[in-house]
């Protein structure tokens, strides 16, 4: 008769059977051999080590023990399976004794355990359905190929994530996979350690989770759903992420993330981001490629890729990209365009009010322009801009929003700016010529005097009689101009030279560069007011009246500046004689005159932009930016260069002329400086000591 093979739990309760049957045995002849009896306990104690149950098994291995071949036992009680899955299992359920194994040397228990094979029950209908192909994700995953297929020592087997002996469901708080412990269990192969062999390639990114807006929330609220490792990369099915059946591939990623993030994966999916990854486009952007990977953070962390003073640098990472642009035929020059404008310069300086990249084109739902439902669509362009600035109209459309200053894409604004680069270099020119020749001719005279043994000395004595050339109102409204005109220069500078590491480094604290927004229009008010104020006082005054008369240009201040260039060219030796103004007095006032109207009307159409963008196009503020920060660079340079060198470095005046501080001058000034004026002076005085005389008689 054959016999038919045994299961695994059969030869487990064989040896069993045959204890039972000594037992008995012994019990028949214990009257008559009992010493043969006691012989016959002693040789079966072999075999009792191999009759095991719960119970037999928890008198070894109640307590931690070494064995004598110094291997450890780790205590496993009945308690340990309390509320588990496997609470209803016996230990022989999952360790199955090796019939055809001997005990080793040194042990004083049973047999070797063939391996615990948990597909035993969990590829089987033992278990519930969504558990049964357990076996077969794992075995395909990359723990699965490197464990079974490569026989690597480092890959995980179900023990190493669930546990061994107290497995408990994931739902359960205390589960090594729970939402809450799952990081630490992978964090414990997925980080360099030192009683760890291996090197995980992974070990900075599961470093950052830890500090990412998912790890912080996963830590600090248990029952939010904040990401954990399997919701991203699977549980038993983890895939590399090279392979195309990974969660987190860049055309999985989206649905991936879509599991928390599901009206924002929407939005994506219908973008044309979206559109195109579904088309299998492998360069356009997914949710990793803005947000990260591991090291994700809230959109208002400022470690943040989509913090909005980071957002134009993660989106120029692709629209700034030369391959791509000519790939695709995108806008080149996207960033540059941005970073030019206001909203670019204000980002620039910390300003985290100012429009970026989302802030106009949207962040998931991107459309291109030529979109209808598009935010920078022509048609939506004022409902998109009302969102900052009260009012915008259609006329928004009429204006390149990325503007490249070039003749083609923008004629109007680049001859603006030619012009005025040009008219810049030309008076800076001139004033640094003027100036050249006006200390060339000084010392020439200084050193000729020297040789024909006269006194070199010609700076104008400051003693004698003295004439009051300037009122103390006139004093009064230079001073004001003079401290309103140089804070609106410090301040507007910055607008104008944006790269600049000094002004950088002024306006580097949080609320300095609105800071310098505010004071740059309380100054304009300054000016604006005292310019009215100098309207009406010219208009009421007599003086003030006569003065403008004198301001006026003639044919003589032509002459004046020829007279002049001969003489500091050494081909005329008189000076020109000025009357109550020279030519470069009246340059300097009708100069003022125009920048403060110029400055005054531009800035008023950049201070109110949704005023502005109500009644002209988008190209009118573009105009207005360009004439108002030339103007002002126009005007900068002509003070610092030929202003301050006329009242304060020039040799005949230094170290300062204080004309502008006490309004006098004194004869011998005057006679330098004005000589035509000092007659009419000298001239009226006359009368008056004539009329003194008669009235003394």
């Amino acid at each position: 008769m054959v016999s038919m093979p045994q299961t695994a739990q059969e030869r487990a309760r064989g040896p069993r059977r045959l204890s039972a049957v000594s037992r008995s045995h012994k019990r028949g002849t214990a009257i008559f051999f009992a010493p043969l009896g006691l012989l016959l306990f002693a040789l079966s104690s072999q075999a009792r080590a191999q009759d095991l149950d719960d119970a037999a098994c928890s008198e070894c291995h109640a307590t931690d023990q070494n064995e004598t071949d110094g291997k450890e036992l780790k205590a496993v009680t009945p308690e340990l399976f309390k509320g588990t899955p496997h609470q209803a299992l016996g230990c022989t359920a999952c360790h199955k004794p090796d019939a055809a194994a001997e005990v080793p040397e040194g042990r004083t228990g049973h047999k070797p355990f063939d391996p615990v094979d948990c597909s035993v029950c969990h590829q089987s209908n033992m278990v519930k359905a969504e558990n049964q192909g357990i076996p077969l994700l794992y075995r395909n995953s990359v723990h699965g190929v490197a464990k079974l297929g490569k026989h690597d020592p480092r890959a995980p087997q179900c023990q190493n994530c669930h546990g061994s002996h107290r497995i408990l469901s994931p739902t359960t708080a205390e589960s090594q996979v729970s939402r809450k412990n799952v990081t630490a269990t992978c964090v414990s192969c997925h980080v360099d350690r030192e009683d760890k062999s291996w090197q995980m390639k992974s070990s900075e990114r599961v470093k950052a989770y830890a500090s990412s807006i998912h790890g912080k929330f996963n830590q600090a609220f248990t029952n939010l759903p904040a990401a954990v490792c399997t919701d991203c990369h699977g549980e038993h099915d983890i895939a590399k992420v090279s392979k195309k059946e990974s969660y987190v591939d860049r055309y999985k990623l989206p649905q991936t993330c879509s599991k928390c993030h599901q009206k924002i994966a929407e939005a994506y999916q219908a973008s044309v981001h979206g559109k195109l990854l579904a088309q299998g486009n492998q360069d356009v952007p997914t949710c990793s490629d803005c947000h990260g990977e591991h090291t994700i953070q809230k959109h208002d962390d400022p470690n943040s890729r989509v913090y909005s003073g980071n957002v134009t640098k993660t989106c120029s990472a692709c629209h700034q990209n030369a391959l791509l642009s000519s790939r695709y035929q995108m806008p080149p020059n996207r960033e540059a365009t941005y970073k030019t404008s206001f909203h670019g310069i204000a980002q620039g300086f910390g300003d985290k009010r100012a429009a970026n990249c989302a802030s106009c084109h949207g962040s998931h739902d991107i459309l291109p322009s030529n979109d209808p439902k598009s935010r920078v669509n022509p048609k939506n362009l004022g409902e998109t801009c009302g969102n900052c600035h009260s009012g915008p109209s259609r006329f928004l459309a009429l204006g390149k929003i990325h503007q490249n200053q070039t003749l083609k894409d923008n004629p109007l604004v680049f001859l603006i700016k030619l012009s005025y680069i040009i008219l810049i270099v030309a008076t800076v020119g001139g004033f640094i010529a003027y100036i050249i020749l006006d200390l060339f001719s000084h010392y020439a005279r200084r050193l000729f005097a020297r040789l024909q043994g006269r006194n070199p000395e010609i700076r104008r004595k400051r003693a004698g009689k003295v004439y009051q050339r300037f009122p103390i109102s006139y004093r009064i409204q230079h001073i004001i101009m003079m401290l309103s005109f140089l804070t609106l220069i410090f301040t507007g500078l910055p607008i104008l030279f944006p790269e600049s590491s000094f002004f950088k480094g002024v306006f580097n604290t949080p609320g300095s560069f609105q800071l310098r927004g505010l004071i740059h229009r309380g100054a304009a008010i300054v000016l604006i007011t005292l310019v009215l104020m100098h309207t009406i006082f010219v208009l009421s005054s007599r003086r003030a009246r006569r003065d403008l008369v004198e301001m006026m240009p003639r044919i003589k201040d032509y002459k004046d500046f020829r007279q002049l260039v001969a003489f500091n060219l050494g081909r005329s030796k008189d000076r020109p004689a000025y009357a109550r103004f020279n030519f470069i007095e009246k340059f300097e006032y009708l100069a003022v005159v125009w920048g403060s109207i110029v400055m005054g009307v531009t800035g008023f159409v950049l201070w109110f932009p949704g005023w502005s963008m109500r009644h002209m196009p988008k190209l009118g503020l573009d105009v207005a930016a360009a004439i108002h920060g030339y103007e002002a660079a126009l005007a900068f340079l002509a003070i610092i260069i030929w202003h301050l060198y006329s009242v304060i470095f020039s040799p005949e005046v230094w170290p300062m002329s204080k004309v502008w501080l006490t309004g006098e001058l004194t004869e011998e000034e005057m006679q330098h400086h004005h000589p035509l004026e000092l007659e009419k002076l000298k001239e009226a005085e006359l009368p008056a000591q004539g009329d003194a005389g008669r009235d003394k008689k």
